[in-house]
């Protein structure tokens, strides 16, 4: 029998999306990789061939939105050279660009507020 060939990226993006779904339902700090693994239908040791540990897979979904934005930024602002049209379209764009990534915005936002709040608090 042959070995399964595994599409590497679209395996890493079916993580990324099982990780999601993890950060949104319990928040950054009470997710683990052993709940990323079976949301993925995965074992933890496969989840481990792709990302090192958590904070590699966070960081992964956050460079992706910040690769996201900065690309499509750069496109809407192609054609417009006021500074004024600029503003509005950086505005817009970014409004836009929130609202598509909802999701990474609330892990995001849950990410830095817990540890501003263990900051505060010594931890």
């Amino acid at each position: 029998m042959a070995p399964k060939i595994v599409d590497k990226e679209q395996k890493t993006e079916e993580i990324a999306q099982a990780a999601l779904k993890v950060f949104i339902r319990k928040g950054y700090h009470r997710t683990t990789m052993a709940g990323i693994a079976e949301e993925a239908e995965m074992g933890k040791g496969t989840l481990y061939e792709y990302f090192k540990n958590k904070e590699s897979l966070f960081r992964f979904i956050f460079d992706r939105f910040f690769d996201d934005f900065y690309r499509g930024l750069l496109t809407s602002l192609e054609g417009h050279s006021h500074s004024e049209e600029k503003l509005l379209v950086i505005l817009d764009f970014s409004v836009d660009h929130f609202d598509r990534w909802n999701d990474v915005c609330k892990i995001w936002l849950d990410f830095y507020s817990e540890m501003h709040w263990k900051d505060e608090a010594g931890g």
